[in-house]
């Protein structure tokens, strides 16, 4: 539905026309029929309202208005932007940038319909992943002079609480989910992905340019082009939601800025100077909210703006690359304190306590894993580095190495290096731990060869300790067999010899009688030559050895020649 005004239909005059309600009621239903009824949004109705800041900064005159925190009516904010927003000289452009902390339904309801933002904006931001396209009438996309987002990393404070049940949570910055995480009862701290949206656009004289929700039309007061850019940052507290069922009586745990001690001592800051004061100032990138830290930065430093919006967002991509910095930083500290594995935790060298040996496999197992967590995460960052590049124009190389402005230029130019130095870093970080799971599987190649040789020669080992253990027994069984062999034989023996001998008569021990002894003394020495050879060949064997030994080790006569 458009609207055509009279000359006189501007200015605070128009606040009260019920069109504009209309408007915005029309907008909230948008937003709500792209919503489902089950999930946590600021839209959902009876829940408290998401708090909100607001600062409006005029990056022309440089003039900052004051934040508005409250507002009693739609009214009321509609009053406010429009006396922010006017422009001091009407014959001369202005410049505006909007600061917006936290996703207050009522107030990003006007901003739409005041600044022509599309419902998708906030429902993109609302989203972790979820990432709004543009384009113009022809479906050719466009650039970052209309929307980009981005994520940046965040440190916050849990808050203490011993009934914490141990599992996986849900972020949850101002009903928005970031990501999730794994908390237990004595989790002090957690890192947060926290997002920053962009949306800018240019007015004309009772038209937006470039203007992509065509229903959203409100008159401009002013004959000369107004340039707007919004800023939308999370707000700096949160919860964690359980992603399991919690038990009677659970509470969220609250999500808050961390100590500032906690943060000096465990992570890197920098510190910055101004031009126009005199004393530096302690930034904490990671820690610090972000609206605090771009409302100082603008008060204190000028921005080089351009008639593209986009160039309203230096300072705010500036902040971004410093947070990155700073998870870069930590990330690198902690690559170096992955892969120091003792050597004493390789398993195959010492096999001697099974025990030991199951411990030192354990250990092993568990530094691998974290070295594929640690990967797994660096190209995770990575690939947002590349993200966060495309969407800041780092990746047009025309267009970072314009020199229309020698200040401008030099900007983009330290921009673009600092970012293609974080890619930089993620991709020597993930080559390096590819490099060491590399070493790692040839090491444990190497390692199961080994163990196997170890196995083979403790299996030589058992194998010649059994039949030490039981040799004793061998010459009681080989007896018992020569025994058995020579009854075999002796004992037919015995009989035929004692029937010779009688000769017929059958009388035993009458004149026949050596025909006994001559068949039964050459038999035996047979039979008992025949078991005992092998012993006396061993025995001849061993003698001769002996024999060939003493022989080796007696001392050769030596000859003295004497002069």
């Amino acid at each position: 539905m458009q609207r055509s005004p009279s000359k006189g239909d501007s200015g605070p005059a128009w606040f009260s026309d019920p069109h504009v309600r209309a408007e915005i009621d029309t907008y909230r239903q948008k937003i709500k029929g792209f919503l489902h009824n089950d999930a946590l949004h600021p839209w959902v109705e009876d829940i408290p309202a998401v708090e909100s800041r607001l600062q409006i900064l005029d990056l022309k005159e440089r003039r900052h208005d004051f934040p508005a925190t409250e507002f009693h009516s739609p009214q009321d904010t509609l009053q406010y932007l429009e006396n922010a927003l006017s422009s001091s000289s009407p014959t001369e452009p202005s410049r505006h940038l909007i600061l917006m902390e936290g996703m207050n339904p009522r107030l990003a309801e006007v901003l739409g319909v005041r600044l022509g933002i599309p419902p998708e904006f906030w429902l993109s931001h609302w989203g972790h992943h979820g990432r709004l396209g543009v384009f113009d009438p022809s479906f050719r996309n466009q650039d970052s002079s209309t929307y980009w987002k981005v994520q940046v990393p965040q440190l916050r404070l849990v808050s203490e609480d011993v009934s914490r049940p141990e599992g996986g949570y849900t972020v949850q910055l101002g009903y928005c989910a970031r990501g999730t995480t794994y908390c237990d009862a004595q989790e002090k701290q957690t890192c947060v992905s926290s997002v920053v949206s962009y949306w800018g656009g240019k007015l004309a004289e009772n038209s937006w340019i470039g203007e992509h929700w065509k229903n959203m039309w409100i008159p401009v007061a002013d004959s000369c082009p107004k340039i707007s850019a919004l800023v939308l940052v999370d707000s700096p507290t949160g919860h964690l939601t359980p992603r399991f069922l919690p038990p009677l009586g659970f509470t969220r745990s609250a999500l808050s800025k961390t100590p500032t001690q906690t943060v000096a001592d465990d992570n890197p800051f920098d510190v910055s100077g101004s031009p126009s004061s005199h004393r530096p100032g302690t930034i904490y990138p990671s820690n610090t909210p972000l609206w605090n830290t771009l409302v100082e930065a603008y008060k204190a430093e000028k921005t080089i703006s351009t008639e593209d919006p986009f160039s309203a967002t230096i300072t705010v991509r500036n902040i971004v690359s410093s947070a990155w910095e700073t998870k870069t930083k930590y990330d690198m500290n902690r690559l170096n304190m992955v892969w120091m594995v003792p050597h004493d935790y390789l398993p195959a060298f010492n096999v001697v306590n099974p025990d030991q040996e199951l411990i030192k496999q354990t250990n092993t197992s568990i530094e691998y894993e974290k070295l594929v967590e640690r990967r797994h995460s660096a190209q995770q960052n990575k690939a947002q580095i590349e993200e966060i590049i495309r969407a800041f124009r780092r990746d047009n190389f025309e267009f970072s190495s314009s020199r229309q402005d020698s200040r401008l230029w030099l900007a983009k130019s330290n921009e673009a290096r600092r970012w293609r130095d974080l890619y930089n870093q993620y991709q020597w970080m993930d080559t390096t731990m590819a490099e060491n799971m590399t070493m790692y599987d040839h090491g444990t190649a190497t390692e199961d060869a080994f163990a196997t040789q170890i196995q083979a020669i403790d299996t030589y080992r058992q194998t010649v300790a059994f039949y030490e253990e039981t040799a004793p027994a061998d010459p009681m069984v080989r007896g018992s067999g020569q025994l058995a062999r020579i009854a075999t034989v002796a004992v037919p023996c015995i009989i035929v010899a004692s029937i010779f001998s009688m000769n017929g008569n059958f009388a035993a021990w009458e004149r026949l009688l050596f025909v006994y002894w001559c068949v039964v003394v050459p038999m035996t020495l047979l039979l008992l030559g025949w078991v005992m050879q092998k012993d006396i060949v061993a025995l001849v064997v061993k003698m001769e050895e002996r024999w060939k030994g003493i022989t080796t080790d007696r001392p050769r006569p030596s000859f003295s020649y004497f002069d």
